[in-house]
């Protein structure tokens, strides 16, 4: 299990898992990834990459779809959000 504050590790072992095949897998990291750290919207691109390369993972992997939108939700509400005034 990797720490909850190391987005970037789950980012980066999701991109190894590709590259080995582990589809699955590497959609699960870059879910973790981006809830880990939604301001960082690389891993939920990588994530779009890899489902449009491979559709047909939304009917395999079940909760897929709802997760994929979870995620955009959440990095899109903080890009949203504003810097507070001082």
């Amino acid at each position: 299990m990797i720490a909850p504050g190391m987005p970037n590790a789950y980012k980066n072992l999701g991109i190894c898992c590709q590259g080995l095949g582990r589809l699955g897998q590497a959609a699960r990291l870059f879910i973790e990834a981006t809830k880990a750290n939604p301001r960082d919207g690389r891993s939920v691109e990588l994530l779009e990459t890899l489902l449009a390369e491979r559709p047909e993972m939304l009917e395999r992997e079940p909760g897929l779809k709802d997760d994929l939108e979870s995620c955009r939700k959440a990095v899109a509400a903080t890009r949203q959000e504003r810097p507070p005034v001082h």
